[in-house]
This record gives C-alpha cells, sequence and structure tokens, in this order.
C-alpha cells in the first residue's frame, strides 16, 4: 500500500543586502497545516522526510495490534 503527503511550498527571494538576495521558503504540510519557513534547500529536504518518517511509524504503528 502507498502512502502519500500534500505539500504546498511558497519560494521567493528577499533582499540581504544591497545587490544581493537570497531564496526563501515556506512549507505547509497541507494534512497536519503545519508551515515552516526555511533558507535552505536542504531544510525543506530534512521537514519533508520528517512527515514522511513520522507518517511511515504511525502506518506501522496502527497495523501492531
Amino acid at each position: 500500500m502507498h502512502h502519500s503527503q500534500l505539500f504546498a511550498l511558497r519560494l521567493w527571494t528577499e533582499e540581504t543586502e544591497p545587490e544581493a538576495s537570497a531564496l526563501r521558503f515556506q512549507v505547509q504540510h497541507v494534512l497536519s497545516g503545519e508551515v515552516r519557513y526555511l533558507r535552505h534547500w536542504s531544510e525543506v529536504e530534512a521537514f519533508v522526510m520528517q512527515i514522511f518518517h513520522e507518517a511511515e511509524i504511525g502506518v506501522q504503528s496502527k497495523k501492531e495490534p
């Protein structure tokens, strides 16, 4: 059985100093409503993988008597 998660990702640039900008991220786990504001793609990946891991643990605990 495959389980899926739904995320909304918002990207924008933010001025960090005159004539320099950085990419910013807002990630929302749609099913729980949890929102994170992040500065690095690796943080986005870590948050998404955390949700998947927690969901997998929840599915496994429901299967165990």
